[in-house]
């Protein structure tokens, strides 16, 4: 089952975040700001549902070991329609492949029911596990590729 984050899920949701950095690329390379993370989830959960850019959406699974969090901006940041993009989109290895998707068609119904909201753009980086793997997913919900992500590591 999938539902909307409350105040009282940020100690998980906060769990969570550490953990997928744990399995992260930047494990070695940065730390996680405690106080940024959980003011973060703070934020994003009182704008949950607002409907004009800075709105967000925090869904998480019933037993909070996957969770996804969207936020809209403008499109082209000075549009006067909006865009949705995910900020977070994380599972647990252990969470039930169902929950991982129904996540995401929790995210895509929050975004596809804002008026303003012309487009969903999510990300497929290679920051967490297998890019073929989240495409995969992405793919079969109706997106496709619109560009690519480049990257220079400078430390």
């Amino acid at each position: 089952m999938i539902r909307r984050a409350k105040f009282g899920d940020i100690p998980e949701i906060y769990n969570l975040i550490v953990e997928g950095h744990q399995r992260s690329k930047y494990r070695d390379r940065d730390v996680i700001d405690t106080k940024e993370a959980k003011g973060l989830l703070m934020n994003a959960i009182q704008r949950d549902n607002v409907k004009r850019a800075g709105g967000t959406c925090v869904f998480v699974t019933d037993e909070v070991d996957g969770f996804i969090m969207g936020a809209l901006t403008r499109v082209y940041y000075v549009g006067t329609k909006l865009s949705a993009q995910d900020a977070f989109y994380y599972c647990r290895p252990t969470v039930h492949p169902g929950d991982a998707v129904g996540l995401l068609g929790e995210y895509m119904a929050w975004a596809t029911g804002i008026p303003e909201v012309i487009e969903i753009r999510n990300t497929v980086t290679d920051i967490i596990g297998d890019v073929a793997k989240v495409e995969a997913i992405y793919t079969r919900a109706g997106f496709t590729r619109c560009g690519v992500v480049m990257e220079r590591k400078i430390k």
